[in-house]
């Protein structure tokens, strides 16, 4: 688990101030 947990960045959009993950693509923030 502890692999998986490193294996994520965590980053924060600059349009919403959001944070989401490098699993994503992009932030939802068009939702």
């Amino acid at each position: 688990m502890s692999e998986y947990n490193e294996s994520i960045k965590i980053f924060r959009c600059n349009i919403c101030n959001k944070n989401y993950s490098s699993m994503s693509s992009l932030c939802n923030h068009n939702k």
